[in-house]
């Protein structure tokens, strides 16, 4: 319950503020199958590239080098619309099948994060490492906010 108060202390506080948060930085997932996974995200145009894996990911398909996130657009302060890949492992014919959907990327804390999927349980991420940000990479007018 504690934890619970605190995480909604931690957002409602931030929420206050008008701070932008880069979306550049490496990634780390938390609190599901996935966890200890990596995205590192140098350049908005590059996408998110996976860098490590967690050891489930590598039994249904996936390989460090995915592009796993791509075609980012800013919505607001903290909201971005992005395509997630997802990759399912057909039993029936052994075979990945791989697709990216609509997603949404929502700035809960400075370097805490959450994705955001249709008819799927969200995801948190942890900001463990920065990048370097070339001046007005997220000045470009596609990641304007409206």
């Amino acid at each position: 319950m504690i934890d619970t108060m605190f995480e909604w202390w931690n957002r409602f506080t931030y929420s206050l503020g008008r701070e932008s948060p880069p979306l550049e930085g490496i990634w780390e997932r938390i609190g599901d199958d996935f966890a200890g996974c990596r995205i590192v995200i140098r350049d908005l145009d590059q996408g998110g590239l996976l860098v490590n894996l967690a050891p489930r990911m590598r039994e249904v398909g996936w390989q460090v080098g995915d592009r796993k996130w791509q075609a980012f657009h800013r919505r607001t302060l903290r909201l971005w619309e992005f395509e997630d890949l997802y990759k399912e492992y057909d039993l029936r014919t052994q075979a990945v099948h791989a697709s990216y959907h609509p997603s949404q990327i929502i700035f809960v804390g400075p370097d805490s994060l959450e994705t955001r999927h249709p008819g799927r349980p969200r995801q948190k991420w942890l900001r463990v490492g920065r990048i370097t940000i070339p001046v007005g990479s997220q000045d470009a007018a596609q990641n304007r906010p409206n």
